[in-house]
C-alpha cells in the first residue's frame, strides 16, 4: 500500500473515512424495491431526519436517494469510465481506444494519498468485465480473482442465466465469496482510509429476476459495514438500467434503463461534522446527478479528508457538479448526457405489434444489425478460423422510440430496438439499435458456453476483436 501519513488511525483513534461503491449491473431505483425488498428497508429505514429524532448514535447513518441519477452513455464501460476518470463519450470521443495509462483515475488520486484500493467483481471471467481488468485491475492494491461458475446450471436461450445459481463451492454463491472478500478488505486495511468498487454482475440478465437471489446476501454485508466500519461511505448503485429481455423494449423499462439506482449512505460523524456539506447532498436529491458528479464527490471528498476544504464549484465545468455542493438545475446538454440517454427526450415508445408491416419492418432491421456485424468481421480476417458470419434465424421483439432532439429545428428522430437469433448450427440471440437507418449499437445476449468459452472467446481478445460478435464455428 502507498505511503499513509498523515491518514492512518492510531489506538483509540477512530478509523479514517472510506468510500466503498456497490454497484448492482443493470438495476433501476425501481427495480432495486421490486427485488431487493431487503436491501431496499435497510436503507429506507435510514432515509430519516435524525435532528428531528433526537441524538444519534456514533454508528449512525443518513441514506439519500437520488432518483434522478442519469447514465450518460450506453451500457457499462461509458457508466464507468465517467465515474471513474470523469471522461466520456461527448467529453473524449476516442476514449474507448485508449490505452489503460492514458486515463486518470480516481483511484490513483486515492492511492496517492495513502488510501487501500480495491476493485472486486463476480463477473466469473465474462463480458465485459474483461475491459475493467485491463483497464482498472493493473491499477488498484486488491482484486478478486474471477469466480468459477456452476455450469450445469446454465440454462440455454436465457442470456447469463447461471447466474442463478453461480457459485465458486455447491454451498456458495460467487457473491457470498465477493462480498467476503470485500468484507476482509475494509477489515485489514481498517487503519487507514479505504477505496472500493464492488461489481455485481446477477442483474445482466433478460428475466429481470436473477438479481433477486443477492437480496438477502448483501443486506446482511451493509448491515456489517455499517456496524463495523461506521465512517465508510456507501454508494449502492446501478451501471444503467435493465438493459435486456422484453421489459426495456416497454415505455417504462426504456425510462428506468436511463435512470439507474443510487442511495448515498452517510456516516452520521461525517453528517454532524459538515451540517453545510449535508444540505447540499440532500438538495441533490430533486436534480438531474450524473456519473461525472459523482467523479467529481470523490475527488471533493478526498480533497475535504486532506486538505481540509471542498473546491468551489464555480471553477468547474457545468457538467462536474459534485454531489457536496449544490447542483442548479441543467438540462441535459448542459450535464453531457447524450440525447439518446436523457429520459426526457423520451416523447414516444411503443412495443410493435407484429402485423404483416410491423414484421417486414423487424426483419429488415434485424438485417441490418446482422450486415453490420458481418461487415466488421470482414475487417477482420483474422477472426475468420473461429467467427462464423450471421444469418437471420427470427426476430424476437421490435420496439421503436422516438427522440425529441433539443435542435434549433426540434426535429425528433426514431430509433428502433429488435432481438433476433441468426440460424443454427451457428446459433445466439442479438439485440440492436437502428437510429435514423443507421445501426447504432449491437449486444449479444446469450452467453458463451463450451466451444465459444473455451476456444472462441479467447482468441478474439487476442485478435483484438471483440467477441460479443463473435458467434463459434468451432465444433
Amino acid at each position: 500500500v502507498a505511503s499513509t501519513a498523515g491518514l492512518s488511525a492510531g489506538r483509540g483513534v477512530p478509523e479514517p473515512y472510506s468510500l466503498l461503491f456497490i454497484v448492482l449491473d443493470s438495476i433501476s431505483d425501481n427495480h432495486f424495491s421490486r427485488k431487493l425488498p431487503l436491501c431496499a428497508k435497510l436503507l429506507d429505514e435510514l432515509a430519516v431526519d435524525h435532528a428531528a429524532n433526537g441524538e444519534p448514535s456514533s454508528a449512525s447513518f443518513r441514506t439519500l436517494r437520488y432518483p434522478f441519477h442519469s447514465t450518460v452513455g450506453d451500457n457499462t464501460a461509458p457508466n464507468t469510465i465517467a465515474m471513474l476518470s470523469g471522461m466520456g463519450e461527448l467529453t473524449k470521443p476516442s476514449f474507448r481506444t485508449m490505452a489503460p495509462g492514458e486515463f486518470s483515475w480516481v483511484f490513483s488520486e486515492y492511492a496517492a494519498a495513502g488510501f487501500a484500493t480495491l476493485f472486486a467483481d463476480d463477473s466469473s471471467d465474462w463480458f465485459p468485465q474483461d475491459w475493467t481488468r485491463a483497464h482498472l485491475r493493473p491499477q488498484v492494491h486488491h482484486t478478486t480473482h474471477a469466480f468459477a461458475r456452476c455450469a450445469a446450471a446454465w440454462v440455454p436461450g436465457n442470456n447469463d442465466g447461471y447466474m442463478d445459481r453461480r457459485c465458486v463451492s455447491q454451498s456458495k454463491m460467487s457473491v457470498e465469496h465477493l462480498l467476503q472478500y470485500t468484507a476482509e478488505f475494509m477489515q485489514n486495511y481498517r487503519k487507514v482510509g479505504r477505496w472500493g468498487y464492488v461489481h455485481i454482475l446477477e442483474g445482466h440478465e433478460e428475466t429481470g429476476s436473477v438479481v433477486g437471489t443477492v437480496d438477502a446476501v448483501l443486506a446482511r454485508f451493509l448491515q456489517q459495514m455499517m456496524q463495523v466500519h461506521p465512517r465508510t461511505f456507501l454508494l449502492v448503485m446501478g451501471d444503467h438500467g435493465m438493459r435486456y429481455g422484453r421489459y426495456r423494449g416497454t415505455l417504462g423499462g426504456a425510462v428506468e434503463y436511463r435512470l439507474p439506482l443510487l442511495r448515498l449512505v452517510v456516516p452520521w460523524a461525517f453528517a454532524r461534522s459538515h451540517p453545510a456539506l449535508l444540505s447540499h447532498l440532500e438538495a441533490n436529491q430533486r436534480t438531474l446527478v450524473t456519473k461525472y458528479d459523482l467523479y467529481q464527490f470523490q475527488k471533493d471528498l478526498l480533497r475535504l479528508m486532506t486538505q481540509g476544504s471542498v473546491e468551489a464549484p464555480s471553477y468547474r465545468p457545468l457538467h462536474l457538479r459534485s454531489l457536496l455542493s449544490r447542483i442548479s438545475p441543467r438540462s441535459c446538454a448542459e450535464a453531457l448526457v447524450p440525447e439518446p440517454q436523457c429520459v426526457c427526450s423520451l416523447r414516444h415508445y411503443r412495443s410493435e405489434s407484429f402485423t404483416p408491416t410491423a414484421a417486414g419492418l423487424a426483419v429488415i432491421h434485424a438485417n441490418r444489425v446482422i450486415s453490420h456485424i458481418n461487415g466488421i468481421l470482414r475487417l477482420h480476417p483474422e477472426v475468420d478460423p473461429f467467427c462464423t458470419r450471421l444469418l437471420l434465424e427470427r426476430v424476437r421483439h421490435l420496439s421503436t422510440v422516438e427522440y425529441e432532439y433539443s435542435n434549433s429545428t426540434g426535429k425528433s428522430v426514431l430509433a428502433h430496438f429488435v432481438s433476433f437469433t441468426t440460424r443454427a448450427p451457428a446459433r445466439a440471440i442479438f439485440e440492436g439499435t437502428i437510429r435514423a437507418g443507421v445501426v447504432t449499437g449491437v449486444f449479444r445476449t446469450s452467453a458463451f458456453s463450451g466451444a465459444d468459452k473455451r476456444r472462441c472467446e479467447p482468441a478474439a481478445w487476442r485478435a483484438g476483436f471483440d467477441p460479443m460478435l463473435c458467434v463459434c464455428s468451432v465444433t
